[in-house]
Formats: structure tokens, C-alpha cells, sequence
């Protein structure tokens, strides 16, 4: 028995050793591969050290925050969607304006009635914008920090739900990491506008994770709880109407108790239609909010939808359900616009690029192969994963309407977070279980890469200008990038670098009506109004809706003289907009130079109607009323106007005016002493007028004979503008009474 025994022992050491040759050539490829990536690590790390040289030393020290600190740390401007949704947003930037106006308006302020209205209805978040405005004022850091700290209690939830589903530490940890730093997110972080998406991910993620502790839902509490966070995701962004469609996912594939499959089934069944319902009439109550109409398009935001061929259609979204799955792979190509001939259409089957799609439907078949050969549990985790990310993207992927764009990386948040999970099983479930080292190798080098990617895409966000050059790199035939590139540097005053942007764009696309309209403005600036007019008119001729344009060319036409021509385009204008406070404000100042004091005080009126902070038509309107020597009318404005706008030096400039005229010297220079007071102040633009502002206060000291006072002022008018006539010729008057 012995001897049986040892030779049993010997022919198993044998065989051992036999498969340990056989394997060897394959370990040794395995360990050059290996190699190789290491070597390629180190080498993306040198190329990458220029780029990141400028990241701030604590960076090294960060855990979560780490891969957005360049732009939380440096960046200080609002850029692109902020600019509408929160600086240029009344029901934001206006405390005054009543709470219920926001449940009536879009996300961008305009009426949900209104032909120009996106019918993007996220009152929610209006409101904590709101919020934070009134606590923290325009504060950009203020809002990316509040944005990163949601993402932060997102990836937490995410690790805790694929703690749930995968069961391994590590895997589900490498699965938040992940989830956490992908670039795809830095859009939602960096942008104040992305406040939306964290907001409502996170209600449907927590939504997700109480419903994995609670078992089948039956109860009408609990039914009704899941209806209050439905509806509060859908007001922070309207995808939140998937949160029902995501729990019942979850709750089918991942039962924590054992029951028989047919009462699971028939539990499913009874939250399938109650869900439903959940469902359908929370998608009433939105439309029943937008009056049953969908927002018009146009052809360069989505070109696949004015497609006439079913087939060219079809072809054109699978291609960018493709381009949005790669994106959360490899988030190589990230930008801010994927609109005006970023993606150009595909017509024919035989276009290279179906070849492309060919592969995103293989992805999807060893999706379900990873299903099929999975165990119980692990195929179970894959569904719910997959299902995640589909149903998640589905309002954004025009199958059941139509949307405004074909790529926005922050309708990705949510459904980034199934291809973390999926990532995550697919490299924790090894078959050769002495691979599993190499795969957590292929993991940290994941996990640097995101890391690497996610800081220098932060960087792109540190200015609005860096973020619409960086746009170039992934669209160079985008004319809207092009366009907002020269919309930047025409602020900047450069104009000439502006007008090359402007005129490609106009090459890649001719009919932006758009850059027609600033490039007219900006020949107007440039003192070429035969230029601008040519531009605007063609602006108005490709669209004569385009109120803005009309307003323009009203504007340059009374540049030039051209008054009744200028009324004319006023009113079209207004015809197709006549909410429209700047250009009420532009027609009341024609009807000033036409000494129709009445139409203009009326056209003043009506814009600060329109917009109380309109600070211009409240000044034309205090001066009109001062002309018409109407001066209670006058001061009750100018008293209004300082009372809205404190910081504001020239309204009590005004008011000190008024009250010399009436030889109310006391209170006039108390005024005029507050306004030079403000117009210190280094953060405001009051300083231009203190030339000014010194002149009149001598002109009061003057006439009250106060000849000392007079001529000390009159003389710190002449330093900050030594060619004022005027003012020489008063302080010279004044010399013989000192």
C-alpha cells in the first residue's frame, strides 16, 4: 500500500510539472504583456507631466476630489450653459421675483408657453440655484464645490450598491472609484448647470438603494414614498421619470430573500403595473406643464430626426448610441457641443462608420455571453447593470421622442454608473483565478488613467475660453465652437482674431444665423456699419423670426441716420418678441433722438417692466423725466433706483443732480459725497465717472458759494480728465472769489 501510495504521489508530481511546462510560454506572455503596459504607463506619465506642470501640490495629497481640483482651485468664471441658466436667469439672479414665476418658466427663465421655450422644466433646481445665489452669491467655486460634494455622496452610494451586488470589497470599492473619478463627469461637476444631474442621480441612486433592503414593495406607503422621489427627480431633470423603471430592475433581479421563482414573479408583476402607473402619471404631468407641445429643433442640433428614411434614421442613432457608449470605455473625446457638424449624418449602410456600430453590438452581445456563462448571482448583477445604464439613457436616445442633441456628456452621469458596475464584474470574475493579480494590475492602471484624464479635462474648464478651444481638438467642424471661440474674444476686445472665428464658422455652416448677427455687431463696433448691415440683413433673411437680429439692425440703422428704417426693424423685432426690455430700451432711445419725448418715456417704462434690473432704461428715464421737468416724477425714480441698486454710484449721482436744480444744496451734497463714495469701490465700474461726479459736486459748492470747496473739486475733476472745457473754464471763473 506504501509503495501503490508513492508511486500515486510521483505520476501526480509528474503531471503538475508537465502542465507547469505547458503553461510557461503562456505565463511569459502574459508577464511581457504585462511589461509592456507598465512601460506604456510610464511613458503616458512623462507626456502627460508638461500638461498637469500647473496643478496645484496638494493635488498628490487628495483622495475623491483630487482628479477636479484644478478648476475648483483656479477656476473662477461661470462658462457656456451657466451663463443663460444662472447669470442671465431672472428668477436667480432676482431675489424680487416671485417664487411661483419659477414653476411656470423653463430652466433657462423663459415662459413654457413661449415659442422660444426648450420646454426644459427643472423648477427644483432653479430654486437651489436660487439658494445658493442668495447665501453664497455668483461664487463659481461655491457651486462646483456643492456639485463635487453631491458626486462624492453619489460614489458612496454607488460603492454601497455594488457592495450589495458584487459582494467583494475590493470589486465594489474598484467599481466607485471609478464611477467617481470618469471624465465623462467632469461636465456635471465643473458646470453650475450640472447641478441637475447630480441631484437627480443621487435621488434615483438612494431610491435604488433603500429598495435593495426592503424586498417586494406591495405596501401604498411605500408606493407612495417612491412617487415623491419620482417627482422630485423628475423636477431636478426630467430623466429622473426613470427612477420607478430603475427600482423595479433592481428589485427583480435582486430579491434579498428566497421566495419560489412564481412568487417572485407574480410580485414583480403587481410592481410592474403599479410602477407603470407611477410612471405614466408623472409623464401626463410633464406634458400637461409643456401644453402637450415638444420644443421645435433645428436641423444643425439633431440631424437625424429630420431624416426621411426610416433606415438613415435608424443608422444615425444606433451610430451615436455607439459614440455614447464609447465614451464611457474610453472618454478620449470629450466636448462641450457635439451640435453643427461635429458628427456629420451617415446616409448608406456602406458608410466605414457602420463598421463601428457593427462592433458596439458585439459589446452588447458579450454583454449577454458574460450573462450566459455567469453564475446565478453574477448574471443577475450584469442585468441589473446593463438595465441601469439602458434605462437610464433612454429618454436622451430618441427612441420614444425627440431630442436637441446627439452627444451630452452629462446626460451620461447616471448611466455611467452600470458600465462602472459591469466593468467592475467583468475583471473581478476571472476564469484563471492566477490571472486575478495581472486583472487588479489592469484595474489600477484603469483607475490612473481615469484619474490622469479627469484632471486634464478639469483643466479645460478653468475659463471659459480654454473650454471652447478644447472643443476644437475633438470637433475642428464645429461652426458653434468656432462661434463661441469668437464670442469670447470679441468680449476680450480682440477683435480681429474674433472676426477670423467668426468667418469660419460661417464657412463650415453659411446660414448661422447667429454668427450673421455678431459678426454685424462686431463691423458696427468696428466702425464699418455698411459691413454690419450686410451681415444682419442676411441674418434676418434666413430667419425672419429672429427678433434679436432685427433689434440689431435697428440699432445700426439709427447709427447711421436711418431713423424710419430703424423704427420699422424695432417693431419687427418686437413683433416677434414683444417681452423684449433691450429693445423696448434701443426704440425709446430712437424715439429721443427723434424728440418724441412721450413714445420714449413709455418705450423706458416698459423695459424696466419687463426687467427691473435694466439699470440703463432706469438712467434714460430718470434724465427723460428731468428734460420733461417733471422732477417729483424724476426723484421718486431715482430714489427707486438707488433704493434697487445700492451699489450702484450713479443713481444717487442723479438725485444729487436733481436736488442742486431745486436748491436743495444739503441733501445734494450728501448724495453727491455717497456716490463718490461707491465709485471707489475697485470691484464696480463706477470709477468712470468720478471726473464727472467731482465736476458737478464743485459746479454745487459753486452756486453755494462755498469757492473753496469749488475749486478743489473742479481740480481733482481735471486730474482724472485733464481736457474737460468745461471744467477749466469753471475753476478759471472761480479764481477771482478765492
Amino acid at each position: 500500500m506504501s509503495q501503490a501510495a508513492t508511486l500515486e504521489h510521483r505520476q501526480a508530481l509528474q503531471r503538475q510539472t508537465q502542465q507547469d511546462w505547458a503553461n510557461r510560454e503562456y505565463i511569459e506572455l502574459i508577464s511581457g504583456s504585462i511589461k509592456r503596459i507598465a512601460d506604456f504607463l510610464n511613458a503616458f506619465e512623462k507626456s502627460c507631466r508638461s500638461r498637469l506642470s500647473t496643478l496645484n501640490e496638494k493635488l498628490t495629497t487628495l483622495e475623491l476630489p483630487g482628479p477636479f481640483w484644478p478648476a475648483l482651485s483656479n477656476g473662477s468664471e461661470f462658462v457656456f450653459d451657466d451663463i443663460p441658466a444662472i447669470l442671465k436667469n431672472s428668477d436667480v439672479t432676482s431675489q424680487s421675483v416671485n417664487l411661483s414665476r419659477i414653476f411656470h418658466n423653463d430652466f433657462w427663465g423663459d415662459p413654457l408657453k413661449s415659442a422660444r421655450s426648450h420646454k426644459s422644466y427643472r423648477p427644483l433646481t432653479v430654486l437651489l440655484f436660487r439658494l445658493i445665489v442668495h447665501l453664497f452669491g455668483f461664487n463659481v467655486k461655491v457651486f462646483r464645490s456643492i456639485n463635487l460634494l453631491l458626486h462624492t455622496l453619489n460614489s458612496v452610494l454607488v460603492f454601497m450598491i455594488a457592495r450589495r451586488w458584487l459582494f467583494h470589497l475590493k470589486a465594489a470599492l474598484f467599481a466607485a472609484l471609478l464611477f467617481a473619478w470618469h471624465p465623462v463627469h467632469v461636465e456635471s461637476i465643473m458646470a453650475g448647470v450640472g447641478l441637475a444631474d447630480v441631484t437627480y442621480s443621487g435621488l434615483c441612486l438612494w431610491a435604488i438603494f433603500l429598495c435593495q433592503n426592503q424586498g417586494p414593495i406591495c405596501s401604498m406607503v411605500e408606493i407612495s414614498g417612491l412617487s415623491i422621489l419620482t417627482l422630485g427627480a423628475m423636477f431636478f431633470k426630467e430623466p429622473g421619470i426613470m427612477l420607478p423603471s430603475l427600482v423595479l430592475i433592481n428589485g427583480f433581479c435582486l430579491d434579498p430573500r428566497r421566495r419560489p421563482i412564481v412568487y417572485q414573479v407574480r410580485v414583480w408583476l403587481w410592481k410592474a403595473i403599479a410602477f407603470l402607473i407611477i410612471t405614466l402619471m408623472c409623464l401626463a404631468m410633464r406634458l400637461k406643464i409643456m401644453n402637450f407641445k415638444q420644443p421645435s429643433f433645428k436641423l444643425e442640433d439633431n440631424p437625424a430626426i429630420f431624416m426621411n428614411s426610416f433606415q438613415a434614421r435608424a443608422l444615425n442613432h444606433a451610430y451615436h448610441h455607439a459614440l455614447n457608449a464609447w465614451l464611457l470605455l474610453c472618454p478620449d473625446w470629450l466636448c462641450f457641443d457635439w451640435s453643427m457638424g461635429c458628427l456629420t449624418p451617415i446616409f448608406s449602410c456602406l458608410d466605414i462608420r457602420c463598421l463601428f456600430i457593427s462592433l458596439f453590438w458585439v459589446y452588447l452581445a458579450n454583454i449577454l455571453v458574460m450573462i450566459w456563462i455567469s453564475n446565478h448571482r453574477n448574471s443577475k448583477c450584469i442585468i441589473s447593470a446593463t438595465g441601469l445604464s439602458i434605462a437610464s439613457f433612454l429618454p436622451a436616445s430618441n427612441v420614444f421622442f425627440n431630442v436637441g442633441f446627439v452627444i451630452a456628456e452629462r446626460n451620461l452621469y447616471l448611466p455611467s454608473v452600470g458600465s462602472c458596475l459591469i466593468v467592475a464584474l467583468a475583471t473581478q470574475n476571472i476564469p484563471i483565478k492566477r490571472l486575478a493579480p495581472y486583472f487588479q494590475i489592469i484595474q489600477l492602471f484603469m483607475l490612473v488613467i481615469f484619474g490622469l484624464r479627469c484632471s486634464q479635462r478639469s483643466l479645460d474648464w478653468k475659463s471659459e475660453l480654454g473650454l471652447f478651444q478644447s472643443g476644437l481638438r475633438v470637433c475642428p467642424n464645429n461652426a458653434k465652437v468656432h462661434y463661441n471661440i469668437a464670442k469670447r474674444l470679441a468680449d476680450q476686445d480682440k477683435d480681429h482674431m474674433s472676426l477670423l472665428q467668426y468667418e469660419r464658422a460661417l464657412q463650415l455652416h453659411p446660414k448661422y444665423e447667429h454668427a450673421l448677427n455678431n459678426l454685424g455687431n462686431l463691423y458696427r463696433k468696428m466702425k464699418k456699419p455698411a459691413k454690419a448691415l450686410e451681415f444682419l440683413e442676411r441674418a434676418v433673411a434666413i430667419n425672419p423670426e429672429f427678433s434679436t437680429a432685427w433689434m440689431n439692425l435697428g440699432v445700426t440703422q439709427a447709427q447711421i441716420g436711418a431713423l424710419l428704417e430703424a423704427e420699422r426693424s424695432y417693431h419687427q423685432a418686437l413683433e416677434y418678441r414683444s417681452d423684449y426690455p433691450d429693445c423696448h430700451f434701443n426704440l425709446g432711445n430712437l424715439y429721443l433722438k427723434m424728440k418724441n419725448l412721450d413714445r420714449a418715456s413709455k418705450c423706458f417704462e416698459r423695459a424696466i417692466f419687463l426687467n427691473p434690473e435694466h439699470k440703463s432704461a432706469w438712467a434714460n428715464l430718470i434724465l427723460l423725466k428731468d428734460e420733461q421737468k417733471l422732477w417729483d416724477d424724476a426723484e421718486h425714480l431715482a430714489k427707486s433706483a438707488t433704493a434697487r441698486f445700492p451699489e450702484e454710484s450713479d443713481f444717487p449721482f442723479h438725485l444729487a443732480n436733481l436736488y442742486g436744480k431745486i436748491d436743495r444744496f444739503e441733501k445734494a451734497e450728501q448724495l453727491f459725497l455717497s456716490a463718490l463714495t461707491l465709485a471707489e469701490n475697485p470691484n464696480t465700474s463706477n470709477g468712470r465717472n468720478r471726473g464727472l461726479y467731482h465736476n458737478n459736486l464743485g459746479v454745487l459748492y459753486h452756486r453755494w458759494k462755498k469757492y473753496r470747496l469749488a475749486a478743489q473739486h473742479y481740480e481733482m475733476a481735471l486730474v482724472l480728465d485733464a481736457n474737460n472745457f468745461n471744467t477749466k473754464q469753471n475753476l478759471e471763473s472761480i479764481q477771482k472769489f478765492l
